[in-house]
């Protein structure tokens, strides 16, 4: 059990802890050697309380070597989130405790010592997997023209994480760093090609200025340096979606709804990676409807449904993409096989036999 001790906690000299029979250290000593841990480090005693020898690290180690299994009290002085792993090689397996940055005095404090590899992250979920969405999608037999930006054919994914990071995921698993920073952004969409080079973009809205930006693609999954599309004022429109063609000339065209009125404009795209004269195509009563979604041939597709992950991402951006885009939940494509066959109702039954047969070695 790890026990968070605080200077002014400590200066309650014999306190027996509740329920753990552990006695709190005296105030000299633990406020004088938790606050010998040098900020930009973590740092270990090999006594509870901040007592004995210390030892500390800026860098992640693997293998804590002479130190390992010796720490029983230690401290985060560094910006980021430090995993405290209980096996080596920073395997989440045996267990792990996510340590945020601590203030100045702050202590973890525990009787055991369990600690065998220590990472410095800076998201909680980089401690037990990679810090982009996992994204499955299938080939599509065809490019259509969004939802791509790779140009692989499948249904690509942009995932922006807690500390504003911008991850590029294929749709085949892995995923890789496009961009930072993005937290200033309020308002992420995406849908066809707005600069007209023939690869899709992103658009973001700044939230300090209300600045519509142009993140041109490169057609490798990368972005170009930014363009300015909107000079201000859009922190006055709600649902900002990139549609894709609506007006039939064959360029991506914005539509948002203004959140004085209720009214849905559309900004049509131009042949010159701008947005034209906005065009009143809803009066009113638009605030109380969904955000509206990208158009989708009907050729054989599914919605591309973004990938919610556990903690670290906060969202998912991206959206429509090709046949068949989705996250990988093999008994709901079951189902949806079965179904597509008449099937649906034996589907289940089959479903719940085998949820309820006992696994190997259940009891």
């Amino acid at each position: 059990m790890r026990n968070r001790l605080t200077r002014g906690t400590a200066t309650l000299v014999g306190l027996v802890l509740a329920g753990t029979g552990l006695g709190a250290v005296s105030a000299t000593p633990a406020a004088a050697s938790s606050y010998d841990c040098p900020a930009g480090y973590f740092c270990g005693w090999s006594a509870e309380g901040a007592g004995g020898s210390m030892w500390k690290t800026s860098k992640s180690v693997a293998d804590l070597g002479g130190w390992d299994d010796k720490i029983r009290s230690y401290v985060n002085r560094t910006k980021v989130i430090a995993c405290v792993y209980e096996d080596k090689d920073y395997s989440p397996w045996g267990g792990y405790f996510p340590q945020d940055p601590n203030s100045p005095g702050e202590l973890s404090s525990s009787p055991t010592a369990t600690t065998s590899s220590i990472k410095f992250v800076r998201t909680e979920r980089e401690c037990s997997q990679k810090a982009y969405p996992r994204w499955y999608s299938e080939t599509s037999p065809k490019a259509q023209g969004f939802g791509d930006m790779n140009g692989d054919r499948r249904a690509d994914v942009l995932a922006r994480d807690d500390v504003g990071r911008l991850w590029f995921t294929p749709g085949n698993g892995t995923g890789r760093l496009i961009g930072s920073g993005f937290n200033g952004m309020n308002t992420l969409t995406r849908h066809g090609d707005f600069s007209r080079d023939g690869h899709e973009d992103l658009i973001a809205r700044e939230a300090a200025t209300g600045k519509l930006w142009l993140y041109p693609g490169t057609g490798t999954g990368s972005l170009g340096s930014r363009r300015l599309l909107g000079s201000g004022g859009w922190n006055g429109m709600s649902k900002i979606t990139a549609f894709g063609d609506l007006t039939g000339d064959a360029r991506s065209d914005l539509l948002a709804v203004e959140k004085a009125t209720g009214k849905l404009w559309l900004y049509p795209g131009t042949g010159t990676g701008k947005l034209g004269a906005r065009k009143l195509i809803g009066s009113g009563g638009w605030n109380q409807h969904e955000r509206p979604r990208g158009h989708r041939r009907r050729e054989r597709q599914r919605p591309c449904r973004p990938l919610r992950p556990r903690g670290g991402h906060r969202q998912a951006v991206a959206l429509p993409g090709h046949h068949g885009g989705q996250a990988r939940r093999p008994q709901a494509d079951r189902l949806r096989r079965l179904e597509r066959h008449g099937e649906l109702h034996r589907g289940r039954r089959l479903l719940r036999r085998r949820a309820s047969r006992p696994r190997d070695g259940d009891q």
